[in-house]
This record gives C-alpha cells, sequence and structure tokens, in this order.
C-alpha cells in the first residue's frame, strides 16, 4: 500500500522499513534524519498531508464534477466552505476525538522530537482524508473514477494496517500497529499490571490514567505497589499517582508514621520520611461505628489536631461544629 502510494503521486517506490515499535521506529527515524535523506514535505503532491490548493489530485476531479450539482460557479468558494463542513464534522467525532487523544498521548510521551512529529502521517491524518471523500460522494452523489478508487482503496488499506509512517525521499518507515489499547473510562490510556499499548514483539508503554509509568510500576499491579517506592521516587508526578494508589493507611504503616497530638478520636501524625516534596501530614480517625479508619492529609504547618480538624472544617471549631450538627 506504502509503494501504490508513492507510485500514484509520481514517486518512485521506495524501500519500505517495518519498525516494530514506537521505540524502534524513533531510532530508525532519527538515524535517517542524521544522514541528512531528504523528508517528503506538504509542498509534494500528497494524499496524506491536509489539503491545498494544488496539493491534493483527487480534489479537483470533485469539484469538476459538482459543476452539475451546483449553479455557483466560484468552486474555490465552494471548495473552501466544504472543507469547513469536512473539518467541523471530522473533528466533533467521538471515534476522531479518541483517536486524537491517544495519538497526543503517544506522542507527549514517546520521547519523539518535534523534526519527527512534523513529518510523520498519524491514522488521524489519513482518516480526514477517507472522510473527506466519503462526504464529497454522499453529498455530492459523485462516482470516483478507476484512479480516484484506487486511492481511496489505498488510503483504507493504510489506516486499516498501518500505524504511524514517516515519507523519505526514497524510503518509508512504517510502523506496526499496537497489538492492544487499553482506556480508562475518561478515555486515557489506562492498564494495571499490564501495559496500556502492547505490540506483536513484546514491547509495551504502561500509563495509569493517562500519566506515562515506569516499567517498575507498570508491571506491578496498584494494589502491590510499596509505599517504600515514594523514599527513591524524584517525580512529583509519580509520586502524587503512587500515593493516590497506595493510600494513606498503607503508607502510614509501611513507613511507620509519628504521633503528634490527639484530640478526641483523632490523631495528628506525620510520615518521618522524605516521601514527597513537603511533609506529609495527616488527620487519622477511628469511626467508632464502623471501625474505618478515615485518613486525611493536612498542610505540615499544623501543630495539633484540633487545629487540622478546624482546617478540614472550613474553620468550624470541633466543639462549635458538634453543637451545629
Amino acid at each position: 500500500m506504502v509503494t501504490l502510494a508513492y507510485v500514484n503521486v509520481g514517486l518512485k517506490a521506495p524501500k519500505v522499513i517495518i519498525a516494530s515499535n514506537y521505540k524502534s521506529f524513533n531510532s530508525k527515524t532519527s538515524n535517517l534524519l542524521k544522514l541528512k535523506v531528504q523528508v517528503i514535505n506538504c509542498n509534494t503532491p500528497s494524499f496524506f498531508y491536509q489539503i491545498g490548493e494544488e496539493s491534493w489530485k483527487i480534489i479537483n476531479l470533485l469539484i469538476k464534477a459538482s459543476i452539475d450539482n451546483y449553479q455557483n460557479k466560484d468552486y474555490k468558494l465552494r471548495q473552501n466552505l466544504m472543507q469547513q463542513l469536512v473539518k467541523y464534522e471530522f473533528n466533533n467525532s467521538e471515534f476522531v476525538k479518541e483517536l486524537q487523544l491517544i495519538s497526543q498521548t503517544i506522542k507527549f510521551y514517546s520521547g519523539l522530537g518535534f523534526l519527527l512529529i512534523d513529518n510523520i502521517i498519524f491514522p488521524e491524518h489519513i482518516l480526514h482524508q477517507i472522510y473527506l471523500i466519503e462526504t464529497y460522494q454522499s453529498l455530492l452523489k459523485i462516482t470516483l473514477d478507476e484512479k480516484t478508487q484506487q486511492w481511496y482503496d489505498c488510503l483504507k488499506q493504510l489506516f486499516e494496517n498501518c500505524g504511524w509512517f514517516i515519507p523519505f525521499e526514497d524510503v518509508c518507515i512504517v510502523c506496526d500497529r499496537p497489538s492492544k489499547f487499553s482506556l480508562d473510562s475518561e478515555t486515557r490510556l489506562h492498564s494495571e499490571g499490564e501495559p496500556a499499548i502492547q505490540f506483536a514483539d513484546g514491547y509495551g508503554l504502561y500509563y495509569h490514567h493517562g500519566v506515562a509509568l515506569p516499567e517498575q510500576y507498570g508491571t506491578v499491579h496498584p494494589n502491590q505497589w510499596e509505599a517504600k517506592w515514594l523514599l527513591s521516587e524524584n517525580n512529583s508526578e509519580l509520586r502524587r499517582i503512587l500515593i493516590q494508589a497506595i493510600g494513606y493507611n498503607r503508607i502510614c504503616n509501611e513507613l511507620k508514621a509519628i504521633k503528634l497530638d490527639s484530640f478526641r478520636e483523632y490523631d495528628l501524625i506525620k510520615i518521618d520520611a522524605d516521601a514527597d516534596v513537603e511533609p506529609i501530614v495527616l488527620l487519622k480517625m477511628i469511626c467508632p461505628s464502623t471501625g474505618y479508619t478515615h485518613v486525611l492529609r493536612v498542610p505540615p504547618n499544623l501543630e495539633s489536631a484540633r487545629e487540622a480538624i478546624t482546617w478540614i472544617n472550613w474553620g468550624v471549631d470541633p466543639d462549635d461544629f458538634a453543637v451545629e450538627s
């Protein structure tokens, strides 16, 4: 399909290099850039880039075919209006939003340089071209000729079978598609104890509700994460994820919390370890009726349990709170 795409835009069939995962793709592409092999850019007529007035072969055929459908002879105006319509509908598609969100997340954490990202063909680019053709067909009732149909079939094959790819002048690097994507309810990359993105060669990327995890965390289920990891983790975002998943109860038990003060059934405790950017001070309360332990984090400058209770109750002293309730 890649070879056919090159031939259809008047270019010599390239050497196709397959990268089995994103890391391999990054490495192979970076090496070619160092050799200064020319990259096909947006000025080259191609299906893979945004439509320009002269850069996309099919658009002229479709505009010409629409003459019998519209009285307006301002074809450039009609073309612009059609493109705006397609862009609006395309960007508001829930499927496209999910695809773009996943792609943006991966771009951010993949380590790709801006030069690479600017030249990579992502699946949403190809899908946009497919969507445009299908919109023209449905709105203008156009039957594609044989050559145009070949282009259309080529695009669909590329979208269905290729991941990322970047077209150089005489070589095209194609990244294999992941064999697995895992998302949470908010369409963020997420998996527990296994890769959120998995490739057929075994390479995987780990995410926890959209946050990239190192393999040492990603391969372990969050229920089994250890509080002592906080002591050696320098990344504040990863520390936040660890704290949320492990919970203050376990952190207190595993890192040996020190009691600072007590008030009634409440204890003010401190984690005597460098587990976060600022000291972890907690207000702990054991519910008399259920026996369940509630732990809430409070500002580290509070010195008494009573102060901490007042802070949690939005400035209401616990004695006043008891009277009001």
